[in-house]
């Protein structure tokens, strides 16, 4: 699991764990240790090349052409789904933008309502909607 933490404009700070099960033998947890470090760190086999990708991004959207069009967040747009049987609320069945969507919708929320119960009636508005477009 990966965090990355906004630390400022061009700055971003990644937090990696990996989770092995607790009976494990300590071989076992040695092995998907190891793994963790040479595929997903800050020296691993993957990590550069996207920590690259990241910062290069970041440097277009600063541009001007970038700023002239609005930024298109809508990759599986249309196939998010509620009933997913292993995890709660809204998922998707392809590689998508359905949590960062998600997330911004929660920020908007917090940044606009007064209260957490209004925070709670805007998401259970939205779920009947849902329900009665069924």
């Amino acid at each position: 699991m990966r965090v990355w933490q906004p630390k400022g404009p061009g700055k971003m700070e990644v937090w990696a764990w990996i989770a092995v099960p607790k009976d494990a033998p300590p071989e076992v947890k040695d092995a998907w240790r190891l793994g963790m470090i040479r595929t997903f760190s800050p020296g691993g086999q993957f990590e550069q090349d996207d920590g690259e990708n990241w910062l290069e991004i970041q440097k277009v959207l600063k541009g001007r052409m970038a700023r002239k069009f609005p930024l298109n967040v809508q990759m599986g747009l249309g196939h998010e789904r509620y009933d997913d049987p292993t995890f709660p609320g809204k998922t998707n069945t392809c590689y998508a933008e359905t949590a960062a969507r998600g997330m911004y919708q929660r920020w908007i929320d917090m940044m606009t309502c007064d209260s957490w119960s209004e925070i709670d009636a805007l998401r259970e508005k939205r779920q009947a909607a849902r329900e009665v477009s069924r």
